[in-house]
C-alpha cells in the first residue's frame, strides 16, 4: 500500500497539471513525473507478487534518487538527468 501511495503522489500531480492545462510544458512536466513514478510502481508490483524485500529494496531506490535530486538542487543545478 505504501509503494502504490508513492506511485500516486509522485505521478498523479503531474499528469492533473497536464490535464488541466494542455501545453508542452505541463506535458513535459507529467512525463517527468511519470518516470519518476516507475521505480515506486516496480515496488508496487514486487510487493503485490510477494516479494517484500525487493520492493524494500526498490523503495530505498526511490528515496536515493529523491534525495539525489534535492541536492542537486539545493546545489544550484536547474535538472539531475534520470537516465
Amino acid at each position: 500500500a505504501a509503494a502504490a501511495l508513492a506511485y500516486a503522489a509522485t505521478c498523479l500531480p503531474g499528469q492533473l497539471r497536464a490535464a488541466a492545462e494542455p501545453s508542452a510544458s505541463a506535458a513535459r512536466a507529467a512525463t517527468r513525473s511519470g518516470l519518476h513514478a516507475m521505480i515506486p510502481l516496480q515496488a508496487t508490483w514486487a510487493a503485490r507478487s510477494g516479494s517484500p524485500v525487493t520492493a524494500l529494496i526498490l523503495g530505498g531506490v526511490a528515496a536515493a534518487g529523491q534525495a539525489l535530486r534535492a541536492r542537486a538542487r539545493a546545489r544550484g543545478r536547474r535538472q539531475v538527468s534520470i537516465t
